[in-house]
């Protein structure tokens, strides 16, 4: 599962650093820095659970939208085949929760 939501995270952050080149900052730098570090934080984790994935012989797919309200994503275990799906409401709280924890927001 931290495989699913960093890849999440990752691609929400992607979509905020394109939104923030695009937005009238006072400083934009500032901003992009800060995306741009945690978005290498995350890749780091994601090439090390990668390869933990490698080492268990776990592979994802890609995610797919089922419908509205569900993702839904395939894995393979030791060749086996397993489905887990997720409530999009669900994965932004959770998502919300992680980027918090990534940033140090504390409320």
């Amino acid at each position: 599962m931290n495989y699913i939501y960093t890849t999440y995270l990752i691609q929400i952050l992607e979509n905020d650093y394109q939104a923030a080149l695009t937005l009238k900052f006072k400083i934009p730098e500032a901003y992009q820095h800060l995306i741009e570090s945690k978005l290498k934080e995350l890749r780091r984790q994601l090439v090390d659970l990668k390869s933990k994935m490698k080492e268990l012989r776990i592979k994802v797919a890609d995610p797919v939208r089922v419908n509205e309200e569900f993702i839904e994503y395939s894995y393979y275990p030791h060749g086996y085949q397993g489905k887990m799906r997720f409530w999009d409401a669900a994965m932004v709280y959770e998502g919300t929760r992680r980027l918090r924890q990534l940033f140090n927001v504390q409320l």
